[in-house]
């Protein structure tokens, strides 16, 4: 007689075990829009990397871009989860104003607007979302798909963060709004003196600086400081194989760089200092990957100063490639300087591969840089534009290669302690929740 109530009893506990077993996890599942102005892009790995280890951490994911790259070879980082596959690109009119205007009806029609009337009446604000009509062709995916929601909306750039604001003002995305500033989005000069972010650090729920002073320029340019979490981009150890660095009798020293050919790499400087060296008949080899718009002027200053056999440039390279160079090196040169207009480095992620491989570092005392190469620990740091020391200090390195090895420790470790992608994922994710 006592037999129908415990089965229902226990039939009653395993549904509320199947409930809560199911439902709870649930809870810790964030749902996550990313904003990018460029997919898939080759040079950014470091913005992959960070998705790819949120995406596997379990949690839901879309991305959001401004601008389609159109690339020979697509990174594997971009193969790793299918990202192709989540990504939404948002249209953007070209032309003139009265060319935009004359499009405006047909993607009225085309995207169905007149169901979204309060969004509509809203884009077409024109006095306030300037320059007009661009904000409306970017909304443009949301009048089919209505509002989307999200827990978070982490913008990777700064750049695109006062434009996802204004997306989220008008009803076209909804969630918490993060934003990364990686350099060039908060150091160039135009960025501060116009005032570009005033709404969104008013707005803005987290911003995440990649360096210390990169988090001192955002409260300069008037952040809140409360708001402000630094969160380094980070890359995975494993991927990186080490091995002290040694030098086998009557071989040339192997210098390397890996970066845009663009002013702010400062890689004139380089050439001047190797330049230097080999006129002082020291036995070494420098090889320069990127490409850029300095390129040809570049290779102009490697046949001035008469070092063809010993300086190359070497364009671009896939990233097997690279790594591949670098573990044939002795030496990685990174002589970052603060470009005419304003623009820095945040902390360069080709500076972290190098360490994470063991490689010794010369740089420069620029933005972040300190705070990833300690000056005679890991390598050596001399004042920016200073091609004499820093032929000084890749000098001191070529005449004691009995010090490599130590240095090849520290970097490392250095790296692994501060750099790693999966300690760095956690605690982005951390910083998402403590939002919310």
């Amino acid at each position: 007689m006592h037999q129908t109530p415990i089965v229902c009893f226990h039939i009653h506990t395993l549904n509320y075990y199947i409930f809560i077993n199911f439902s709870k996890p649930r809870q810790n599942i964030l749902k996550i829009a990313y904003i990018l102005n460029d997919f898939p892009s080759i040079t950014q790995t470091f913005v992959l990397s960070q998705i790819n280890g949120v995406i596997e951490k379990g949690h839901e994911v879309d991305l959001f871009a401004l601008r389609q790259t159109k690339l020979d070879t697509i990174h594997d980082e971009v193969h790793r989860n299918d990202l192709l596959s989540r990504v939404v690109y948002l249209p953007n009119a070209v032309g003139s104003r009265s060319t935009k205007l004359k499009q405006l009806p047909n993607s009225v029609i085309k995207y169905s607007a007149w169901k979204r009337p309060i969004m509509l009446l809203k884009l077409l604000n024109f006095a306030k979302y300037r320059p007009a009509l661009k904000l409306f062709f970017y909304a443009l995916p949301f009048f089919k798909s209505g509002c989307k929601k999200y827990d978070v909306i982490h913008c990777q750039f700064g750049t695109v963060a006062p434009m996802t604001l204004e997306l989220i003002e008008v009803g076209a995305l909804q969630g918490k709004l993060v934003t990364s500033f990686r350099g060039h989005d908060i150091t160039q000069d135009k960025e501060i003196s116009n005032n570009n972010y005033f709404q969104l650090f008013k707005h803005g729920n987290r911003f995440l600086p990649v360096s210390k002073s990169l988090k001192k320029l955002l409260i300069k340019s008037g952040c809140d400081e409360d708001k402000i979490t630094i969160l380094h981009s980070g890359i995975d150890c494993l991927k990186f194989e080490y091995k002290e660095r040694t030098l086998k009798p009557n071989t040339p020293i192997k210098l390397l760089s890996t970066a845009r050919l663009i002013e702010m790499k400062g890689l004139r400087y380089a050439i001047e200092a190797v330049s230097l060296l080999i006129k002082k008949g020291v036995n070494i080899s420098y090889n320069i990957v990127g490409e850029g718009e300095l390129k040809d002027e570049l290779q102009a200053l490697i046949s001035h100063y008469n070092v063809t056999s010993n300086i190359k440039l070497l364009g671009w390279r896939d990233h097997e490639e690279v790594k591949k160079l670098l573990d044939e090196s002795h030496i990685f040169l990174a002589p970052s300087i603060t470009a005419e207009n304003g623009e820095k480095e945040g902390i360069p992620n080709a500076v972290k591969e190098a360490m994470a491989m063991g490689l010794p570092i010369v740089a420069t005392y620029h933005s972040g840089i300190p705070e990833l190469v300690e000056n005679n620990i890991s390598g050596f740091l001399v004042a920016e534009r200073d091609s004499l020391d820093l032929s000084k200090k890749i000098e001191q390195l070529c005449l004691h290669t009995d010090k490599w090895p130590e240095m090849s420790r520290a970097a490392r470790k250095k790296i692994e302690d501060s750099f790693d992608i999966a300690n760095l994922t956690d605690k982005l994710i951390l910083t998402y929740k403590s939002i919310l």
